[in-house]
């Protein structure tokens, strides 16, 4: 059994907290909080990292609104966050929870900036197979949130990066011990996040990591090195790096 002893060990190694899943409004509707308040609520409860992962897909678009309108609309979310962020001292890193119009899955997105959001959004009018063979980009991680969640489909593993074996959103049953299962199938790389959208769910999940990362470049190299620690609730949980 694991002591207590070798928790603190584990803490003082694996000492940042990123948070890889939270969203505000306006970018996501379905969220209750600002881009501003976000980054405070993360920044009083400690974490010293935030992945912000606001949805991107086409029945967000407002009518008569285009692409790059969309784009830059979504982005503006991102930017008051980073204006918030550099004034609490938390890291702001960008990332992506993108949707195609073929089913209800949503998929985490890092390891791409705000500039090559331009080039990836046009990808998503149709499905992930055809997103998969049209899209490249070497730096992305690409993974299928909550897989397991009602309503969402398990995809062909080889589409793939990873899988969000651990989603804490209370309203929903993302049934992660299933997902886990699915994980092996993958065989890639699994992250926790909250999936935050309302009050009294921020700091759920997310994961441990030793260095601090700048960007969504060294967020991705992280995860693709499988040096990290899922985060449960504030316990720390050895992840299984599954490549095949």
């Amino acid at each position: 059994m694991i002591s207590v002893k070798d928790l603190e060990s584990l803490f003082k190694e694996y000492k940042y907290k990123i948070e890889m899943h939270c969203h505000s409004n306006p970018a996501s509707p379905c969220a209750d909080f600002s881009p501003e308040e976000v980054v405070n609520i993360y920044s009083e409860i400690g974490y010293d990292a935030i992945v912000l992962t606001n949805h991107l897909n086409y029945g967000l678009m407002k009518d008569g609104e285009s692409e790059e309108e969309y784009v830059d609309r979504y982005m503006e979310d991102y930017c008051r966050a980073a204006e918030a962020a550099g004034k609490t001292g938390i890291t702001l890193i960008y990332g992506i929870e993108a949707r195609f119009p073929e089913n209800s899955n949503d998929y985490l997105v890092y390891g791409v900036d705000g500039k090559e959001t331009r080039n990836l959004f046009p990808n998503l009018k149709t499905g992930l197979s055809d997103f998969r063979k049209k899209y490249r980009n070497d730096r992305m991680v690409f993974i299928q949130a909550h897989p397991c969640r009602h309503g969402c489909l398990r995809m062909e593993p080889s589409l793939l990066d990873g899988a969000e074996v651990i989603n804490l959103h209370p309203h929903h049953n993302s049934m992660p011990g299933f997902a886990a299962k699915y994980a092996e199938e993958v065989g890639g790389i699994i992250v926790s996040g909250s999936d935050f959208h309302h009050p009294g769910t921020a700091g759920l999940g997310g994961i441990y990591t030793k260095t601090l990362p700048e960007d969504t470049f060294e967020l991705a190299e992280i995860l693709r090195s499988g040096d990290y620690l899922l985060n449960l609730g504030g316990l720390p949980v050895v992840p299984r790096y599954m490549h095949k």
